[in-house]
């Protein structure tokens, strides 16, 4: 999903709006170059489903939920990261 040129693209770590038409709607969230999230439905009726990067993260009739999902598992992937982050940064800024 790209940002059109007409709107300046949203804050990292905010959900943008976004349609295509009637049928085709959804939100966006982009955090930094590591998380890009996506919760779209396609045609008037039905679900809506989520995407983590290119991880699948459910479907489900209410998208808030799922944006609430999808936060969550940004704040999970992070957490479990960041041990290993801070050897790294501790060993580059040694060098």
């Amino acid at each position: 999903m790209g940002w059109d040129a007409k709107s300046p693209p949203p804050k990292q770590g905010m959900w943008k709006q976004w349609s295509y038409d009637l049928d085709v709607k959804g939100w966006a969230l982009r955090c930094g170059p590591m998380f890009y999230a996506d919760v779209r439905r396609v045609g008037a009726y039905g679900n809506y489903h989520a995407m983590l990067n290119s991880d699948p993260m459910g479907d489900d009739a209410d998208p808030k939920m799922l944006m609430r999902v999808v936060d969550e598992e940004i704040i999970r992937r992070v957490g479990e990261m960041s041990a290993a982050y801070k050897i790294l940064h501790a060993r580059v800024k040694g060098r």
